[in-house]
């Protein structure tokens, strides 16, 4: 059952009317559109958690309507921490990032979560899609979990969102599959890119993450995928990792997947969490 929890905070600028749906739809397990945060003075659910003075993060609706941001105006680390709920059944984490208003200095935004997954991007961030398998590769025991922290920092950025959500399936996502329990010289990966409406074309790339920087593999920055079937929805390519781009090794979602997609209805990119851990050089 669609359930609306309404609430009311007292914010400095007055009252504001505070609501977050959850399980808007039998694909969705929570949401936040941005129609109106929810700000408090302690992480737990259904808002936002934020500091008082110089690392206040400045959290609002876009005056479109169409999602938030999150707003530093300086290189203090601000923080925002909400409590959600997780489960096997909707493993992936989903937000996407409509616009970047980037300051003067350092500037990055990180994202964690309870569940082994903590990634950013620094200096040049970027629009688009992100998208994280918070299960693949878990260990049993976070996989137990019932809840977890979402934290975002922000450094000398204002970030805007369309939506931050978890799911079962996303619209855009790619899937990695390999036997090694890690990604290292011999192994062979399969890449399976999923997609919402059919496509003319459909490559990925490995990029850093940090400043975003592209990772060849095997001497090339581009994997071309094909195909699966006459849908044009389901694009594939295995490869076998005999060179790896990379000085040092990588943990799970420290390198992304970044899908680039032309023809359909996608005009972005995705960038999809590595859900493997990297390791570039054989073992001696």
């Amino acid at each position: 059952m669609n359930r609306w929890i309404i609430a009311w905070v007292l914010l400095a600028a007055g009252i504001v009317r505070a609501e977050q749906l959850e399980k808007p739809d039998a694909n969705t397990l929570w949401l936040e559109n941005g129609k109106e945060i929810k700000l408090g003075k302690k992480p737990n659910f259904r808002h936002w958690f934020t500091l008082d003075g110089k690392k206040e993060l400045e959290i609002k609706p876009l005056e479109n309507g169409k999602g938030f941001s999150f707003f530093a105006k300086d290189a203090n680390g601000r923080k925002t921490t909400t409590l959600v709920k997780v489960s096997p059944e909707y493993p992936y984490l989903v937000f996407r990032i409509t616009g970047l208003d980037l300051l003067k200095g350092y500037r990055n935004w990180t994202v964690a979560m309870d569940l082994g997954m903590q990634t950013f991007q620094d200096t040049t961030p970027q629009k688009g899609i992100y998208v994280f398998d918070l299960y693949q590769n878990l260990p049993e025991k976070a996989a137990a979990r019932k809840t977890s922290y979402l934290d975002f920092w922000v450094y000398n950025l204002r970030m805007d969102f369309e939506y931050i959500k978890l799911v079962k399936k996303p619209d855009y996502a790619v899937r990695a599959e390999c036997t090694d329990a890690e990604i290292k010289p011999g192994s062979k990966v399969k890449f399976t890119a999923e997609l919402a409406k059919e496509a003319e074309d459909v490559s990925i790339s490995l990029f850093s993450n940090g400043q975003p920087s592209p990772v060849k593999v095997n001497g090339e920055i581009k994997i071309q995928l094909k195909p699966a079937d006459k849908t044009q929805k389901v694009w594939t390519a295995e490869v076998e990792f005999k060179n790896i781009g990379l000085r040092k090794p990588c943990k799970r979602h420290k390198l992304f997947m970044k899908m680039d997609v032309l023809g359909g209805d996608l005009d972005e990119p995705v960038w999809v969490g590595l859900p493997f851990a990297v390791t570039p050089k054989a073992e001696q």
